[in-house]
């Protein structure tokens, strides 16, 4: 059987001579979403309340690579993966402490994994030190970097905090309502940036 992922920066792809793989992908990952009958467009008739993270043409987020051949191996398929369109000139680092951060454990299996799956969603409570394990990734990530936060009081918080720490010289910028000032590591509202490109924030 025929199986190979072309693995992109945001979307990859899964390309098979059998049909019903990609039938059995698609229904393992499409979910109802728990608030679908609140909207409007269910109820007029226009959406289904799925959500599709698979699709028919075989495409996925990216960040899905890893479930996805292991989904694959359980089923005794190894697929051909095809790196091409990727960049590895800059690779991940595995240093990330940083004088006068003490991660806790668990903050460190956060940017361990983050690191290892290469794009991911972290979720965690209120207390649980997400600046700390964004200061964690963006030290152990060896290139400009954006950070979009849509409080103003975030902004400034998280700009004041990242200031005070070391990320081997890279320089801290902000760009809000009251201002611009560059740097390396870029803190900004979705709102500021859409007016420096030219487009509409969502």
């Amino acid at each position: 059987m025929y199986t190979k992922i072309t693995v992109g920066a945001l979307t990859s792809t899964l390309e098979t001579d059998n049909e019903e793989l990609i039938s059995l992908l698609y229904e393992r990952y499409r979910h109802k979403d728990p608030a679908a009958f609140f909207n409007p467009a269910v109820r007029r008739g226009g959406w289904d309340g799925y959500k599709n993270f698979f699709s028919l043409q075989g495409k996925f987020k990216t960040g899905l690579f890893n479930r996805i051949v292991g989904d694959l191996a359980l089923a005794n398929i190894y697929p051909k993966v095809d790196w091409s369109s990727l960049d590895f000139n800059k690779v991940l680092v595995e240093d990330f402490d940083i004088e006068g951060i003490d991660f806790f454990d668990y903050q460190r299996e956060y940017i361990e994994e983050a690191l290892f799956e290469r794009r991911c969603v972290i979720k965690a409570p209120t207390g649980a030190g997400k600046t700390y394990i964004m200061a964690g990734l963006i030290k152990a990530l060896p290139a400009q970097t954006l950070i979009l936060i849509k409080s103003t009081t975030l902004i400034r918080q998280t700009y004041e905090e990242l200031l005070n720490l070391d990320f081997d010289g890279r320089s801290i910028g902000v760009c809000f309502g009251e201002g611009y000032i560059h740097g390396d590591i870029m803190i900004a509202s979705p709102k500021s940036i859409s007016k420096l490109i030219g487009t509409p924030a969502e």
